[in-house]
């Protein structure tokens, strides 16, 4: 975690507008990109973005240690991410589809096989579902075990697991589609899958702003509105 992001919690935590942009600035990209591949939508990402920034800056001065920001600030989004997959696309962890361990699969025979299977992920991944993309995330990406997750999301360990071979299924079934029969999608290539898709949110947020529905452009900038050093509203910018 960088020394200045450390910093700037800490100004946060005393109140100090400067602290609250810092962490703004420094984590928006990774918030966003998360969020972009958890709902789906671009329209939907921003409004989850701005939900997680308005709790965090809200409940920065329960946060005890300043090194834990990033796995702070991730709890908050994969579980406001949650509920808002819940309330928007009707996502229930534990009513979802799962699938037993898929096993017998080969790995990629070239590099050049494997770089197209993983682009071959990339295309499929929003067809997955709203909860295989959720948990694929938190699981392969970030590193989380099923415990962990379990915990967060209060659904059952077995449940999550079911979810993500579920998932694996769909992928390799998507490959197949493509000639590529019996593919092991394994967590290294849903990494490097997860790595291209970043590429692409990295690239909107380049730009400056982000294209939502109806072709409008809403500015990454964010403004606060504070009121007795306390956070009451998260507003971006549209242009």
């Amino acid at each position: 975690m960088k020394e200045s992001l450390k910093l700037a919690v800490e100004k946060a935590k005393r109140g100090e507008s400067e602290g609250f942009g810092t962490i703004y600035r420094e984590t928006c990209a990774d918030v966003y990109f998360r969020a972009r591949l958890m709902m789906g939508n671009r329209g939907e990402a921003r409004e989850l973005v701005r939900q997680i920034y308005l709790v965090v800056f809200r409940t920065i001065s329960t946060l005890q240690d300043p090194a834990k920001m990033e796995k702070w600030l991730y709890t908050v989004l994969y579980k406001l991410g949650e509920r808002e997959c819940q309330k928007k696309k009707g996502m229930i962890l534990e009513k979802e589809k799962t699938a037993p361990s898929w096993e017998g699969q080969r790995a990629p025979e070239t590099t050049a096989e494997r770089q197209q299977i993983v682009r071959i992920l990339k295309s499929s991944y929003k067809k997955i579902g709203t909860a295989g993309r959720l948990v694929c995330l938190a699981y392969y990406y970030e590193g989380w075990s099923m415990e962990e997750l379990s915990r967060l999301w209060k659904c059952p360990a077995e449940k999550l697991e079911g979810i993500l071979e579920y998932a694996r299924i769909e992928l390799g079934l998507m490959c197949t589609q493509a000639g590529y029969l019996h593919v092991d999608i394994s967590s290294d290539m849903m990494v490097l899958m997860f790595e291209l898709l970043r590429e692409d949110a990295e690239e909107e947020i380049r730009q400056g702003f982000f294209t939502i529905q109806g072709g409008h452009r809403i500015g990454l900038g964010g403004r606060r509105v504070v009121q007795n050093q306390e956070i009451r509203l998260m507003k971006f910018i549209s242009f």
